[in-house]
Parts: C-alpha cells; sequence; structure tokens
C-alpha cells in the first residue's frame, strides 16, 4: 500500500533545478483547498429571557393578572425551531394568553414574545405558587428558564353596600335624605363573628338612624351570605365637603376582618 500517495494528494510541490543558475527554474503545484467555514467552533444559539424572574402578586382564586415575556438569542448563529413551555411544581395556576415563540426560528439578536396569566382557579389552596418557562431549539439548540410567583389570597369576607354614598348638598341646619349602609358577609363557607361598627371623622354631621329592619347589633354574627345595615343621614353644620368613614369589624377562623364605608356631603 503506498501510504505516501495520500499525503501528495493533500499539498504536492515540484521543484525543478536547472544546470547553472540562469537555466534554473522552480515550479510549485499547490491543490485548492476546500472553502473554509469561517463560523467560530465554539458558536451556538444564546436564548435568554429578557426577565428572567416575575413575581405576579397576589390575586383570588377565579381572577387573573397578567405579564408579557420577551425571549431572545444573544448567540451567534440561528435557532432550530423553539418551543414553549409551561413546567413545576403549580403549572396549573398560569395559561398562556398568546404564544409567538413556538415553531419560530430565531436569528441572531431577535426575539419573540408571549403573554402569561397568572390564574389559580376556585378550590384551589392559599398560598405561593411557582412555576417555570421552559424554552428549547432544536438543532442547532439552546435553552432557556425563566421563574414565575404568585400568590392566591382569600378574597374578602366582609363588604359593605355601598361602598361610599355619593355627596349631596344640604343647607347647614337642615337634615337631608337617609340611607343604609350593609355589611354582608359574602362568604360561602365562613361565619363572621363578634361584630362591631364605629364612625369616624366628621361623625357629628353624620347622625345614625334606627334601621326599618335588620339592624346590625354590636357582637352578633352575620353567616355565610348574611347581612345587616345601619342608617344614617347627613345633617351639616358648617359650609364645605363633609366626609366620614363607617368601620366594621369581625372575626372569622382564619383571623379578623374588616370592611369600611365612606359618607360624604356637602354643606350649603
Amino acid at each position: 500500500m503506498r501510504w505516501w500517495w495520500t499525503a501528495l494528494a493533500l499539498v504536492l510541490v515540484v521543484v525543478g533545478c536547472g544546470g547553472d543558475d540562469d537555466d534554473s527554474s522552480d515550479a510549485a503545484l499547490v491543490v485548492d483547498a476546500a472553502p473554509v467555514d469561517a463560523t467560530p467552533i465554539d458558536a451556538a444559539p444564546g436564548l435568554a429571557f429578557t426577565t428572567p424572574t416575575h413575581d405576579y402578586g397576589s390575586t383570588t382564586p377565579g381572577s387573573l393578572l397578567g405579564f408579557q415575556w420577551q425571549l431572545s438569542n444573544s448567540g451567534a448563529v440561528t435557532t432550530g425551531a423553539v418551543t414553549v413551555v409551561l413546567s413545576g411544581p403549580d403549572a396549573q395556576d398560569f395559561n398562556f394568553g398568546f404564544n409567538s415563540c413556538n415553531t419560530m426560528t430565531l436569528a441572531p439578536g431577535a426575539t419573540c414574545n408571549m403573554a402569561v396569566r397568572f390564574a389559580p382557579q376556585v378550590g384551589r389552596p392559599l398560598g405561593t405558587k411557582t412555576a417555570f418557562l421552559d424554552a428549547t431549539a432544536a438543532g442547532p439548540g439552546g435553552s432557556a428558564r425563566a421563574t414565575m410567583t404568585g400568590t392566591v389570597v382569600m378574597p374578602p369576607v366582609l363588604i359593605t353596600m355601598p361602598s361610599s354614598i355619593p355627596p349631596v348638598q344640604v343647607q347647614v341646619g337642615q337634615s337631608g335624605p337617609q340611607f343604609d349602609i350593609v355589611a354582608r358577609n359574602q362568604s360561602t363557607t365562613v361565619t363572621v363573628s363578634a361584630l362591631s361598627f364605629s364612625v369616624s371623622g366628621m361623625s357629628a354631621e353624620f347622625p345614625q338612624d334606627t334601621p326599618l329592619a335588620n339592624g346590625c347589633v354590636a357582637g352578633q354574627s352575620l353567616a355565610p351570605g348574611g347581612s345587616c345595615n345601619l342608617r344614617f343621614h347627613f345633617a351639616p353644620t358648617s359650609l364645605g365637603i363633609r366626609q366620614a368613614t363607617v368601620n366594621f369589624f369581625g372575626t372569622t377562623p382564619a383571623g379578623a376582618v374588616a370592611a369600611m364605608a365612606l359618607l360624604q356631603g356637602e354643606g350649603t
């Protein structure tokens, strides 16, 4: 086997020498080389989320909070087809609003966007939830991960209806119409006990009247869906906007609850 012939196939140099200096001649034969790939050997896609972590904050079961994420390629070559999925222990509490990244290829410096919503369903346990956005690209590859957190909180148990009274104009020294403030337990399972209430601010300008029925009594309990009411009227003693606040307090097995309503009027 002529192994040396293989070496000559790569580069062949032939040098010829004549009898004297004047007749000397040199000849060189170089075999053409294949084109050289200028891409660096370690070049690769550089997938990354521009925001690596985001806390959605707090929301109640059945509601949602949104955030828009951006994925970029900071590498030197174009990615293969991109896939972005939700993962992690609480992935079921998050969902896509839209996802423009799936199946895309990202050139160097290119980006794509997606919206992910924190949307815990009714019945989900309260507390902090964690999930991930996982992005991968097929040949050329690359991967990136972003972390999402959000907190599921109990909806307000005790509310007031209405939560504020539109200002009414009443002459100084006169009495305006009566209005009711209702305290309601909107829970379907929890009882509010040891109910109490007070009026702060310009309370003298909003005298309390006797309700026609179902008046609130200090110390009472409100069953799930239960309510009681307080009645007031506006009797200004001076000119201008006058305000007071009705405050309700109670307790539940999970802790204290409170609600308030704004009373306001204008003395003329």
